[in-house]
C-alpha cells in the first residue's frame, strides 16, 4: 500500500533498524524526499514502485542484507546520482528497476557477488560510470538499457559473456592490464577498450 505516496512535503524518513519491508508503493511521488538510508535495516526486498517518482531524491544508501529490488523500485528518481547495489542482489526483473534516472552518474557494483544478470536492470541515458568487482566471473551485457555514454570499469578477470553477448550504445571497457583474458574477450574490436591507468 502507497503508505506515504503522494506526501508532496516530505523530506526525510528515519527507518527503524527493526524495519525489514518496504511495500510497493510506499513512498511514490514524494518529490521532496531527498535522502533515504536503509544501510542500518533488516530489509531484504523493495517492492516495485516504491520510490517511483521521488524527483529530489539525490541520495540512498542500501542495506547490505537486501537481495531483491522490483520493477520501477527507482524509476523517474531523475536527481539520483549514484547507486552502490549490495553483493546479494539478485538481478531476474524483465522490467526496468532504475529508469529515467538521467543524472545518475556512478553505479557501484560491491566485491562479493559472483555475477550480473538479467535484463533492463537498469536504463540509463546520461554519462555514466559502472563498477564491477573483481569477483563478478559471469555477466550480461543486457542488464544495461544504455542511451548515453558508460564507462564499464572491469576489476578482475574478463567474465564469462553470457550468450556471447555485446553492449547497448557507446560503451567504452576499461580493465585492469594485470588480470586475464582481456586479449581473447569477446568485446575487442566490439567496444572501445582500454587499461585502468592506476589499477
Amino acid at each position: 500500500t502507497a503508505a506515504f505516496g503522494d506526501c508532496s512535503q516530505l523530506t526525510r524518513v528515519t527507518f527503524p533498524k527493526s524495519l525489514w519491508s518496504l511495500s510497493g508503493w510506499a513512498f511514490q511521488n514524494c518529490v521532496k524526499l531527498d535522502n533515504v538510508d536503509l544501510s542500518e535495516t533488516q530489509v531484504e526486498i523493495i517492492w516495485e514502485c516504491v520510490f517511483q517518482g521521488c524527483s529530489g531524491l539525490t541520495q540512498i544508501q542500501l542495506p547490505a542484507g537486501l537481495t531483491r529490488i522490483y520493477s520501477k523500485a527507482f524509476a523517474d528518481c531523475t536527481a539520483l546520482k549514484s547507486i552502490t547495489i549490495p553483493a546479494g542482489v539478485q538481478q531476474a526483473s524483465t522490467k526496468q528497476i532504475f529508469t529515467n534516472v538521467p543524472a545518475l552518474e556512478k553505479i557501484i557494483f560491491q566485491e562479493g557477488r559472483e555475477s550480473i544478470n538479467g535484463y533492463a536492470f537498469f536504463d540509463t541515458t546520461g554519462d555514466v560510470e559502472i563498477i564491477i568487482p573483481q569477483s563478478v566471473k559471469e555477466f550480461t551485457p543486457q542488464t544495461f538499457f544504455n542511451r548515453g555514454t558508460a564507462r564499464f570499469v572491469f576489476q578482475g578477470d574478463c567474465p564469462k559473456i553470457k550468450n556471447n553477448s555485446k553492449f547497448l550504445g557507446d560503451v567504452t571497457i576499461v580493465y585492469d592490464p594485470t588480470t586475464k583474458g582481456w586479449d581473447s574477450c569477446i568485446w575487442k574490436g566490439q567496444h572501445p577498450m582500454e587499461p585502468i591507468t592506476n589499477p
